[in-house]
């Protein structure tokens, strides 16, 4: 693309608008070649990232079942000893790992009721205002879908349930927060 000088200047032998072009070269094909090899190298670690996470999968399953059995037992322990700091700790560390699985290995359903559970638990800061029961419920289906391997969205019933649990443990916190 070519750039004029202003055409107000003027050459003072002839009087006559004086400007200069400016040539700005600019190879496409080069550009065009980067582009390309670019986007080869970027569909290399994406097909990289899907073999390690295709790697991963295969040692989730014993993953999840350790921190489901953390979270249970977490959840005993509250039973036991009552919500207290110690314990609020240990459910909210474990339902945390398990919302971290769960979303990076294909469980949206189990990965929204950890984070339900964590919601509540982090939000809420008058333990005794935590209702066991809900606590209850969260690991009790995280257990259940987990057993059953939930994976995507799920059966009917775990979508619902899902639904239901979470939208119930949110409205619960905002009306605890609004008091």
């Amino acid at each position: 693309m070519a750039k004029l000088a202003p055409a107000n200047v003027k050459d003072s032998a002839n009087s006559k608008p004086r400007y200069e072009i400016i040539e700005v070269k600019s190879d496409l094909s080069k550009k065009t070649r980067m582009v390309a090899s670019m986007e080869a190298i970027e569909k290399d670690l994406v097909a990289k990232a899907e073999s390690v996470m295709a790697d991963l999968s295969s040692q989730f399953a014993g993953w999840i079942d350790s921190d489901v059995q953390r979270l249970l037992t977490a959840k005993d322990a509250v039973l036991e000893y009552g919500l207290n700091a110690e314990t609020k700790h240990e459910l909210f560390i474990s339902s945390h790992e398990i919302k971290g699985l769960a979303a990076t290995f294909g469980f949206p359903l189990i990965g929204k009721l950890a984070y339900s559970l964590c919601n509540m638990l982090e939000t809420i800061q008058d333990n005794t205002k935590i209702p066991v029961s809900v606590i209850e419920q969260h690991t009790a289906s995280i257990a259940a879908m987990v057993h059953k391997n939930a994976q995507g969205d799920g059966s009917a019933i775990a979508r619902t349930l899902t639904m239901r649990l979470c939208k119930v443990t949110e409205d619960y916190v905002v009306h605890v927060q609004n008091k």
